[in-house]
């Protein structure tokens, strides 16, 4: 029986006239794929005609950048095209996360530092939250909390502001006179009641305490 080896054929004996017959189908070649955490290529790999190209889908999680490399390809938008395919290849994926602008601004009688903060999705950051003497901090903004002069934002998934803000320390304080029969302040009380200066007089209506 004939045998064919390397492309070569090669008859059995002659012993009668004969014809030999040639047929040729497409050589497949397996390009496959591979991705990197915090997204995925679609599909695992594909079998393309010696000479064609293909594509793959490149889908990165939110807040996730894709990169892809292999095969001579390049990739536009989530698409990524191969070049001629000659030989079997791999198409790597990756993904990096992307990083929002966080900025930070202040009221007046205290400071927020520093301005901005650069941060990878996903992630949290900080910023010293410090009011001037005589003054109380508040802060908003990013979905965080202040913890003494510490504000911690929440998982950032965009670009946010936050707003740091300072009131003065509330430190007046009612204070209400008792008189005598003449009209002369003998005791001072607070709100509660709680005597603050009790006053005795001596004659003549000069106070003890002058």
């Amino acid at each position: 029986m004939a045998s064919a080896s390397s492309y070569a054929y090669t008859t059995g004996p002659i012993t009668a006239s004969c014809e030999v017959s040639a047929t040729f189908k497409d050589q497949l070649i397996r390009v496959t794929s591979t991705a990197g955490a915090n997204g995925s290529i679609t599909p695992e790999h594909r079998d393309v005609i010696y000479g064609k190209t293909t594509t793959f889908t490149v889908t990165p999680k939110i807040g996730y950048i894709p990169a892809a490399k292999g095969c001579d390809g390049v990739l536009t938008g989530t698409t990524y095209t191969t070049g001629v395919i000659t030989g079997a290849c791999n198409v790597a994926a990756t993904f990096t996360a992307n990083s929002y602008t966080v900025t930070a601004t202040a009221s007046a009688n205290g400071t927020i530092s520093p301005p901005n903060r650069t941060v990878n999705h996903g992630d949290k950051t900080t910023f010293t939250v410090t009011p001037n003497p005589g003054f109380t901090a508040t802060a908003k903004g990013c979905d965080g909390v202040l913890t003494g002069t510490t504000y911690t934002t929440g998982v950032i998934t965009g670009a946010c502001n936050v707003e740091a803000s300072f009131a003065a320390n509330n430190t007046a304080q009612t204070i209400y006179l008792h008189t005598d029969a003449l009209g002369s302040v003998i005791l001072e009380t607070d709100a509660s009641g709680q005597v603050k200066k009790r006053t005795e007089y001596k004659p003549f209506g000069e106070s003890k305490d002058n």
